[in-house]
């Protein structure tokens, strides 16, 4: 595997603003869920892991209160993860074999991380619709892109290991989301707080693959000096 001395540096880049988007991030979601002034009549105060999914924190309101604080804290987190997710996919390509695998995944990164911007844009108390098309567009070109990555990705970058490893858990995780789903729908269990704690689930498992990832930035530079003319 041969880098560009470009593409070292932007490897780097991405590798760093990743890392510091997954802390910010995490902070910037606890100040957005401290300010959550909860649903009231009967409901939780403030905000509830397992009552309440993260797009209550991106409501302009709730049903007896305000939200404006938690609102612009949340939707503008996910503005900023929207544009480190364009970057992220991007860099992430230049470590695949093929042509179309490399093109495809810079695609469905675009969209995405527009996606995730979207879902901050369109708040779920004004646009509901289109903030759920949003979310599953998301989910679809996140699933593309993490699939392209263990097929496409060579051993030099992360190892069969740690492609199955990561495989089996995401794998292992929608299938427990899928049986949650359907023992809610039948009664057998409360869909709260079994699919909220899901959601916050897969989102951290997110966070911990791309920073994941972007140690492997760092090692694969490590041990591959740059070539001053070689592709991507």
């Amino acid at each position: 595997m041969t880098l560009t001395e470009q593409d070292r540096r932007q490897v780097l880049r991405t590798r760093a603003l990743t890392w510091a988007g997954i802390v910010v991030t995490a902070v910037l979601m606890l100040a957005a869920m401290f300010w959550f002034p909860g649903e009231g009549r009967g409901g939780p105060r403030g905000y509830s892991f397992g009552k309440h999914f993260l797009s209550a924190m991106g409501k302009t309101r709730t049903s007896v209160s305000d939200n404006t604080i938690s609102c612009l804290i949340f939707n503008g987190t996910l503005i900023m993860v929207g544009t480190i997710l364009v970057m992220f996919w991007k860099t992430r390509a230049t470590f695949l074999i093929r042509p179309v695998a490399k093109k495809t995944v810079r695609n469905c990164g675009l969209t995405m991380g527009l996606a995730m911007a979207g879902i901050g844009l369109t708040p779920y108390d004004i646009f509901p619709h289109t903030h759920n098309l949003m979310t599953h567009s998301v989910i679809l070109f996140g699933v593309i892109c993490f699939g392209l990555c263990l097929w496409g990705s060579p051993q030099e970058f992360e190892s069969a290991k740690s492609k199955l490893g990561w495989l089996t858990i995401v794998v292992v995780a929608g299938a427990a989301h899928g049986l949650f789903v359907v023992l809610a729908s039948k009664g057998i269990i409360s869909s709260r707080p079994a699919l909220p704690l899901m959601q916050k689930l897969f989102v951290c498992l997110l966070a911990l693959w791309a920073g994941w990832q972007s140690f492997l930035f760092g090692r694969v530079c490590r041990m591959n000096p740059a070539v001053a003319n070689a592709e991507s």
